[in-house]
Parts: structure tokens; sequence; C-alpha cells
């Protein structure tokens, strides 16, 4: 994340390599594998599962609309059945990039005429209906407004930030209000990659500028400058987010295989260049990214680029928030929420590989999503968003319109976990990892082992319950109970 001028030979080949392999594309979304659906882990005695297929609703109505947190990515254009498959999961977010401006603004007009019917606004009412809070994407400048001429993807044209200002404000107005209600809105997707990097439509980048001292941070910074106030004073309710950022690699502890010049690591600088500039004054909260790859065993992973696996940091993400709140910390930044916008375990080079077909992969990307969605809830994010109900590299939701363990595991824990105050983590056991939460007087623990062997834990008094990743119930109830990588509910 630092310097860039030194940019050669290596960061362009290895950049190129990386994106062409490792990140997530809109437009690119790849079809589902046949993939085995598994049983659960490791229980004993088990109940009927939470919700084995969405004809039957998980749990919607149990879920309160006020503190969602988990979330599913839809991709473009919706399909119906996935909307209904976001209703029934009891998940209350959902992200979709739906609105492009170079679709709803393709010529230059003054006064400004927007084409409306561009917008999917029939998918956008049924979420909203359904107590679906929409975090929003805009993407794509119009031909006209672009820095770089044929880039559709990159930065808009310093003469025409201002027009862009004007199309957020009556893209606000038009729909933050009823029947769509839309409140957050994400401007751009992964800008913090390098256009020359990605295709000139690329559903994620492209305003990172190598060339830029800092990536092209500063830049995009008078981008927010020239918004927030627009937005806001269309909805002074409204979230403007800086497009999640990828943040391909550790800034701060670079690898060796880095693939970036000297070993350097620079997408960090696009927003330590945001705030440099005074954009920390106009966004609402930060989104960000966190993508690990799937490891060819059950329930583990890593990500090399960030010195996180299952083991030690746990799911990326969790290394890149710290980075970023020391970031904001640095330059006096307090008290904004962070958004999730984009988690996954991806598998393979395209998902399609054997081993990316597999039952272990499934029941993995469940017990990531729990891992994660615990992890979350105690460090207070505001929203953790799947990618994606089909997914990309195997990391999808649904098969063939049916549910894989990930999609019930996120359901239940929703149902379970919705109200719950975060009060400690667990220290009580070696090579175990947990986290306690209180709702209503009740305690609940969400338990894992970081042990490669299956390990007994003795606890002091009989739970109340025990549950595995998916909501299966655990029977007969014991105090001594053998932890795997899998999580597991205790209430007391």
């Amino acid at each position: 994340m630092k310097t860039k001028a030194r940019i050669i030979f290596f960061y362009f080949i290895g950049i190129a390599l990386i994106i062409s392999s490792c990140f997530p594309r809109e437009s690119e979304v790849k079809p589902e594998m046949q993939i085995q659906i598994p049983t659960s882990a490791s229980v004993t005695a088990t109940s009927t599962p939470l919700s084995p297929n969405i004809d039957e609703p998980a749990v919607a109505d149990a879920v309160s609309p006020v503190k969602p947190l988990g979330g599913i990515h839809l991709h473009y254009p919706v399909q119906a059945y996935w909307i209904d498959s976001v209703i029934k999961s009891g998940l209350r977010w959902t992200r979709l990039d739906i609105f492009f401006w170079d679709k709803i603004e393709p010529q230059k007009q003054n006064p400004p005429r927007y084409d409306w019917s561009q917008v999917d606004e029939a998918s956008i009412i049924q979420l909203s209906d359904n107590g679906i809070q929409l975090i929003a994407g805009i993407l794509f400048t119009p031909e006209w407004a672009q820095k770089y001429p044929g880039v559709a993807c990159g930065p808009i044209a310093e003469a025409e930030i201002e027009r862009f200002a004007e199309f957020m404000s009556a893209l606000v107005k038009r729909y933050s209000q009823p029947p769509y209600n839309i409140k957050v809105w994400e401007i751009g997707n992964e800008p913090d990659i390098d256009h020359t990097f990605v295709s000139p439509r690329s559903g994620f980048g492209c305003w990172g500028d190598r060339y830029d001292p800092y990536y092209g941070g500063g830049y995009f910074a008078k981008i927010l400058q020239a918004v927030h106030p627009r937005i806001k004073e269309a909805d002074p309710e409204a979230m403007l987010l800086p497009g999640g950022l990828l943040l391909d690699c550790d800034p701060s502890h670079p690898t060796s295989d880095q693939n970036e010049a000297n070993g350097e690591c620079l997408s960090g600088l696009f927003l330590e260049g945001v705030i440099q500039a005074g954009g920390g004054a106009y966004i609402d909260g930060i989104s960000f990214h966190g993508y690990d790859y799937y490891d060819n065993q059950l329930g583990q992973y890593a990500n090399k680029n960030w010195n996180s696996t299952w083991q030690t940091t746990g799911p990326v993400w969790v290394t890149k928030l710290a980075y970023l709140r020391s970031l904001l910390d640095k330059a006096g930044i307090q008290n904004l929420p962070f958004y999730l916008t984009e988690l996954a375990t991806i598998c393979g080079r395209d998902g399609s590989e054997e081993y990316c077909r597999t039952s272990d992969l499934q029941q993995t990307k469940a017990i990531y999503a729990v891992q994660s969605m615990a992890i979350a809830k105690a460090e207070k994010l505001e929203a953790i968003i799947w990618y994606g109900i089909e997914g990309w590299r195997a990391s999808g939701m649904l098969q063939q319109g049916k549910p894989l363990p990930i999609y019930t595991a996120m359901s239940f824990f929703e149902m379970k976990m919705d109200g719950a105050e975060y009060m400690r983590q667990v220290q009580e056991f070696t090579n175990i990892r947990g986290y306690v939460f209180s709702q209503a007087g009740q305690e609940m623990w969400i338990l894992w082992s970081i042990d490669e062997d299956p390990q007994p834990i003795e606890l002091s008094e009989l739970p109340k319950a025990i549950y595995n990743v998916e909501g299966q119930e655990i029977l007969p109830l014991s105090k001594t109970i053998e932890m795997t990588v899998s999580p597991v509910y205790i209430f007391w």
C-alpha cells in the first residue's frame, strides 16, 4: 500500500495476474458448479435443519429489521427467485450495483435528462417492501464524462465532477423516498485498482492511479467533497460510502511474494490519499471487502497477501479492519461505521476444480460465514454481506435454486443472535476461539477450535442447548463437547 513511483515490470505482471485470477467482477459472474450438498459435520443426534429449501420460509418473521447484520450480494440483472431467497433467509441486508450512470444519463444535456427506465425499480421496491435494506452501488462513467476516454469504470473528468454531484442529488432524491427507501450509497466498487489492470467496463475498479503518490485517492476525495453535501441535502439520512475497498495486500507486513515493486503494497495508499486530501470529512462510513482461499481441507482457509490463516488471524477481513482503524485513528477520524460489503471463501481459479466441488468446501463456507458473523458482531460492524447469491469461484449460497449450508448457517445466526450484545471473548480454553453474547438475560457462546485435531472441552455446567453451525441441535446435552473447526452455539 505505499509509494508508487517505483512500479516496474514485476509489479505490472504480478498485479495483472492477481486481478485476473483473484477478484470478483459483477460482469463476469461464474456459473455455479454441480456441487454435492453436504450434511452437517460432527454432530450426534440432530433435529431437522433450519431451512432445507427456500420453499419453506427460514426465519424472516423472527428477525427484527432494526439491527440487521448479515446480508446477501445480488448480481445484475436480478432474478426473481434471488429476491425470494433473500426474503426467506431472514437476512436483512442486500447489496447490488444497480445504478449505471452511463445508462441513466448517456448524453450530456442542459438541463440534465435522466432515463429512470434503465433502473430495475421493481426489484428495489420488492426488497424494500419486505424489510430488506439495500446498499446501492453506482457504477460506470458516461463517455462524455470520462477522465480516461473509453474507461467507463474509471474516474470522472474534473470538469464533470459537479455534473456527477447533480446526478447523485437527483438519484438520492428519487430513491431515498418510498417506495424505494435506499439509505446507503456506494460510489464505485473496489476503486483502489489501477484502471490499466482491468477491462474498460469492469464491474470493479478502477480509480487507482499508479503514477499518483496516493494511488488516485486524492482525486477520489474531490468526488466525495462534491457529492456528499448534495446527497445530504437530498436526504439527511443518506450514508455515503467510498465503494468497497479491495485492499489486496497488507501494507504493514508485505509478504515476499507480494507481486508488487520491491515487495511494496500499493492499494492502501488510496484511502490514505482520500484522508490526506480531506475526504474523510465527506464519508459516512467505510466499506471494504475480504476474501479467503479454501485450503482443500474442512474449515481451513488463508490469504497470503495479508498473512492471515484460519489458525492465526481468522478471516482475512479481521486484519483489514484493524489496518483501516489504525489509519483512521492516525488521522483523528473516529466513530465511522464499517460495512463489510463483500465476503466469501473462494476456491481454485474459477471454481471448476475437483476439490471445489466437495461437501468439505460447502461446509467450510458455512464455518467461515458464522465465524465472520460472530466476530463482526463483536467488532460492531454495521453489515456483513456474502458474495453472493450465485457466487463466484464456488462461493455461492444457492445451487439450482436450493440453499447450500452457508445459506442455512447465516439464517440461523441472524435468527438466534438478533438483538444480542457482545460481552467478551472466551478465554477459558486452549486453542479455542470464541465470543460471549447476552440477550434478554441469556448468555450465548459461539466457539470453534483452531487446532487441526478435534479436542474435548469441559464446561462448568450443563447448558440449556447446543447447536451446530447450521442450527441443528446437538443431543444429548453434555458438559463435555468435542470441539472442531466448525463453530457451535452454547446457550446457558
